[in-house]
């Protein structure tokens, strides 16, 4: 379905009043440039806008994750997600503008793409229930990019909160699923892959190098994996 998005620009004031007219006018997105020196935070205007409207999707155009900590950004965008009734999208870029002006160079491909995947640790069911709690309707994980763990035990304990939630997961055509990521896949209460989707499997290995062909099929250090 073909949408048509405004675009941001510089913009300091965003009155309810404008708001109003831009969703009456038909558009379907708005997009907030965050560029600290160009512009007003697009949070903020976002929160405005949220309120004066019922249709209009919301949108940074585009945030960036040197100038704004993901983790702050993910807090923004939950609170405006939840005043606009689900109508938040994040665009996120390597924020050419926003770094220029503090004397950055733009940020390469390599280090924008480390800021945005990672792998999972000791917070990431914490960070789960934090994104149920959000967002309660998820019935589907579409997994694009996931790689190993920091915490095997969380891993597996993420794994289980998947199943319990009812939660589908799916890896599209360009998917990559390395090491504990596809134990995520097998979590899910469906599992569906398309073709050439990537899964890249290993034995796993303890803080001493032994692997599991080193302790007996049953042996506790096995048994947590059989069981998962």
């Amino acid at each position: 379905m073909l949408e048509i998005w405004r675009a941001g620009g510089a913009n300091f004031g965003a009155p309810p009043r404008e708001a109003e007219a831009i969703e009456a006018q038909g558009w379907d997105s708005q997009m907030f440039m965050d560029s600290q020196c160009l512009s007003a935070d697009p949070w903020a205007q976002m929160e405005v806008w949220a309120s004066a409207t019922v249709r209009l999707l919301l949108s940074t155009g585009v945030t960036n994750s040197l100038t704004r900590n993901l983790a702050v950004t993910d807090g923004a965008a939950v609170t405006v997600q939840a005043i606009s009734g689900g109508r938040v999208v994040l665009g996120i870029g390597r924020g050419d503008s926003a770094h220029a002006y503090l004397g950055h160079a733009p940020m390469g491909a390599r280090r924008f793409e480390r800021a945005l995947v990672d792998v999972t640790d000791a917070r990431s069911p914490a960070a789960f229930n934090a994104m149920m709690s959000a967002f309660p309707q998820i019935a589907l994980l579409e997994m694009v990019d996931c790689l190993g763990t920091e915490a095997d035990r969380a891993n597996l304990r993420l794994g289980r909160m998947i199943r319990a939630a009812g939660i589908a997961t799916y890896v599209p055509a360009v998917g990559s699923l390395r090491s504990c990521g596809v134990e995520l896949f097998l979590a899910g209460v469906e599992r569906r892959a398309d073709p050439g989707a990537e899964f890249a499997v290993h034995a796993w290995i303890d803080d001493e190098g032994r692997q599991a062909a080193a302790y007996a099929l049953h042996a506790p250090e096995n048994a947590k994996y059989l069981a998962y």
